[in-house]
């Protein structure tokens, strides 16, 4: 009998990732996010392909209101 898998992936180790995960993620300033995300940029990054085979895409913007 084989186990449940959980989680988000919701596969065994080695198979495809079944998602095409999006992320968006708001700081203040540029200096917010390296402050924020550099030290765990690393990490995240290669966290993706625990959820999808597809390359990331890092866009930066901004975001006008008014």
């Amino acid at each position: 009998m084989q186990g449940v898998v959980k989680g988000l992936a919701g596969s065994g180790p080695g198979a495809p990732a079944p998602y095409v995960a999006s992320c968006r993620i708001v700081f203040n300033s540029v200096e917010a996010f390296q402050g924020d995300f550099g030290p765990n940029g690393k990490e995240i990054m290669a966290d993706i392909p625990n959820y999808t085979d597809q390359p990331p895409v890092v866009q930066v913007s901004d975001v006008v209101v008014g």
